[in-house]
Protein backbone atom coordinates (compact mmCIF):
# COMPACT_ATOMS: atom_id res chain seq x y z
CA UNK A 1 0.00 0.00 0.00
CA UNK A 2 1.53 3.32 -1.01
CA UNK A 3 1.44 6.50 1.06
CA UNK A 4 -1.32 8.31 -0.85
CA UNK A 5 -3.66 5.32 -0.70
CA UNK A 6 -3.01 4.97 3.04
CA UNK A 7 -3.74 8.68 3.58
CA UNK A 8 -7.03 8.45 1.66
CA UNK A 9 -8.18 5.25 3.37
CA UNK A 10 -7.25 6.38 6.90
CA UNK A 11 -7.73 10.16 7.16
CA UNK A 12 -8.01 10.21 10.96
CA UNK A 13 -4.70 8.39 11.34
CA UNK A 14 -3.07 10.75 8.86
CA UNK A 15 -4.37 13.84 10.67
CA UNK A 16 -3.27 12.52 14.06
CA UNK A 17 0.20 11.83 12.66
CA UNK A 18 0.36 15.38 11.25
CA UNK A 19 -0.81 16.92 14.54
CA UNK A 20 1.71 14.91 16.54
CA UNK A 21 4.57 15.98 14.25
CA UNK A 22 3.52 19.65 14.54
CA UNK A 23 3.19 19.37 18.31
CA UNK A 24 6.62 17.80 18.69
CA UNK A 25 8.08 20.52 16.47
CA UNK A 26 6.50 23.27 18.57
CA UNK A 27 7.78 21.70 21.79
CA UNK A 28 11.28 21.31 20.40
CA UNK A 29 11.41 24.96 19.26
CA UNK A 30 10.61 26.15 22.78
CA UNK A 31 13.30 23.88 24.25
CA UNK A 32 15.99 25.03 21.78
CA UNK A 33 18.97 26.43 23.69
CA UNK A 34 20.09 30.00 23.12
CA UNK A 35 23.43 28.78 21.77
CA UNK A 36 21.68 28.06 18.49
CA UNK A 37 20.02 31.50 18.46
CA UNK A 38 22.80 34.00 19.32
CA UNK A 39 22.23 37.71 19.71
CA UNK A 40 23.82 39.75 16.98
CA UNK A 41 25.49 43.09 17.63
CA UNK A 42 26.12 45.00 14.44
CA UNK A 43 29.15 47.31 14.46
CA UNK A 44 28.34 51.02 14.44
CA UNK A 45 30.55 54.08 14.37
CA UNK A 46 29.06 57.48 15.00
CA UNK A 47 30.85 60.79 14.65
CA UNK A 48 29.48 64.09 15.92
CA UNK A 49 30.94 67.23 14.39
CA UNK A 50 29.28 70.49 15.42
CA UNK A 51 29.36 72.67 12.32
CA UNK A 52 26.67 75.34 12.68
CA UNK A 53 24.56 76.63 9.78
CA UNK A 54 25.70 74.04 7.27
CA UNK A 55 24.05 71.29 5.31
CA UNK A 56 25.34 67.69 5.01
CA UNK A 57 27.03 68.38 1.68
CA UNK A 58 29.09 71.22 3.15
CA UNK A 59 30.07 69.06 6.11
CA UNK A 60 31.17 66.28 3.78
CA UNK A 61 33.28 68.61 1.65
CA UNK A 62 34.78 70.76 4.39
CA UNK A 63 35.36 68.39 7.29
CA UNK A 64 35.49 64.77 6.26
CA UNK A 65 37.76 65.27 3.28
Amino acid sequence: MNLSKFAVLKPVTTMMLLVSILLLGAISITKLPLAFLPELDFPFIGIWIPYNNSNPLQVEKAITK
